[in-house]
């Protein structure tokens, strides 16, 4: 696989075939944005003669593909001109009722209200970036941490603290350091279920610690649960977003591992001012996920 080092913008415009006069009226954030591994990870996963084990691929033999072209067709026949029309930004209300319902069932009480559904929990970095990071504002992360997500944060400037780990997830008194050391931090970004790409998932005393350190240096929590429900033997420890007093949690979701990738779709979970900022930004990306999608997933 091949890496590239960061460029300046001249030689970003190089890369894309573009002249030097013309890489010159990029934005400044263009600087961040260079080719990288992921882009790589996926056309080599989209090879059918390649097994990846680089990234979160799902056996595309378990996706239930006679289902859902079968379900697919009924959509179309049945519900006509409304399947393939505009549907509200934030997500079909019948999905998001069906969202809540499952993570309540779950442990993780929330209403249909508290729901956006995104194309995909990528989605949800990319406009968390967005609502929270200006130029050298400090992010914490696991240390190594899910490559996907610093590529979503990367263009908006931040600094980054990286907090090790052991088998049992980001250790919280190197946390506590860190949130006494450096304050401001905009928010604590965690993968805490099979954690990408470690593999370790956050005990669940360290979990209800890492509450108690937000709640203290009043930080936002940012949960990324998309390997969640990829478990074959244990206990499933409980969300972080479960464990939220104070409404500082954002937990991102995905049907990616558990249904299709192909589908687009995962949601973030949250309210207040954050839920309004991002249901906002989520209109001002792409107006609103795939309806057909939606009503496939529902």
């Amino acid at each position: 696989m091949q890496i590239w080092p960061l460029q300046d913008a001249a030689n970003v415009g190089q890369c894309a075939g573009m002249s030097v006069n013309s890489a010159g009226n990029l934005s400044r954030r263009m600087e961040r944005v260079v080719p990288n591994a992921v882009g790589e990870l996926l056309r080599a996963g989209a090879d059918p003669s390649i097994i990846s084990f680089a990234g979160g691929y799902p056996d595309g033999t378990l996706f239930p593909s006679e289902k859902l072209g079968a379900i697919y067709g009924e959509i179309v026949k049945d519900m006509g001109a409304s399947s393939l029309q505009y549907t509200v930004s934030d997500g079909m209300p019948k999905l998001r009722q069906q969202i809540a319902a499952r993570l309540t069932a779950q442990g993780t009480t929330c209403e249909a209200e508290n729901v956006l559904v995104l194309q995909g929990s990528q989605q949800g970095l990319d406009l968390m970036g967005k609502m929270m990071i200006d130029p050298g504002d400090l992010i914490i992360t696991e240390r190594p941490t899910f490559l996907g997500a610093l590529i979503s944060f990367d263009p908006f400037g931040p600094r980054y603290r990286g907090i090790p780990m052991d088998e049992g997830g980001m250790k919280m008194d190197a946390l506590e350091a860190v949130l006494k050391k450096e304050s401001g931090a905009k928010f604590i970004y965690t993968i805490p279920d099979f954690q990408n790409p470690s593999g370790v998932s956050l005990s669940a005393t360290r979990r209800k610690r890492l509450v108690e350190l937000a709640n203290e240096h009043d930080v936002i929590v940012l949960e990324d649960t998309a390997y969640r429900e990829v478990r074959f033997e244990g206990e499933t420890p409980p969300t972080i977003k479960s464990l939220d007093t104070e409404g500082r949690v954002v937990m991102l979701g995905s049907f990616s591992k558990i249904l299709s990738p192909g589908m687009r779709l995962g949601y973030a979970v949250t309210s207040g001012v954050i839920l309004e900022k991002l249901s906002i930004l989520k209109l001002a990306a792409d107006t609103q996920c795939s309806t057909v999608n939606m009503m496939a997933a529902s």
